[in-house]
């Protein structure tokens, strides 16, 4: 038989017995699924806890801390929110362009935290001297 015959023959049978029920993949037990959930809120309030401790060692102000923490996304760590801070308006846009979409959206959600917080959680002006 020629190579084309078989190929015609068998891919089709091949296909046939890898979609059936047999080969489907079990669904993970209902217990399973909500343990891992816990363990990823576990996960996510470690990383939350230590980007706080992070902010306090750099600005000693915890309402501020508590709020970056909170709200800065999962990927962005302390060092990152400083790094990405330490550019000029300029600068930062003039970097967001070579990058991809994703790592825009980072900024950007980096950059709405940190209003958002300091809007908020700002220690008060110190009293101006007369």
């Amino acid at each position: 038989m020629p190579i084309r015959t078989l190929l015609h023959v068998f891919v089709p049978l091949c296909l046939a017995a890898f979609s059936s029920p047999a080969f489907a993949a079990e669904p993970a037990p209902e217990s399973n699924r909500l343990i891992n959930v816990d363990q990823m809120q576990g996960v996510g309030q470690q990383l939350a806890q230590q980007k706080r401790q992070e902010c306090l060692r750099a600005f000693a102000y915890d309402p501020f801390c508590r709020c970056l923490a909170e709200t800065l996304p999962f990927q962005i760590g302390m060092q990152d929110y400083m790094r990405i801070l330490a550019n000029s308006p300029a600068e930062l846009k003039e970097r967001r362009k070579g990058l991809p979409p994703e790592e825009q959206q980072l900024i950007d959600a980096v950059l709405g935290s940190r209003d958002r917080c300091v809007q908020v959680f700002a220690p008060p002006p110190a009293p101006q001297k007369k």
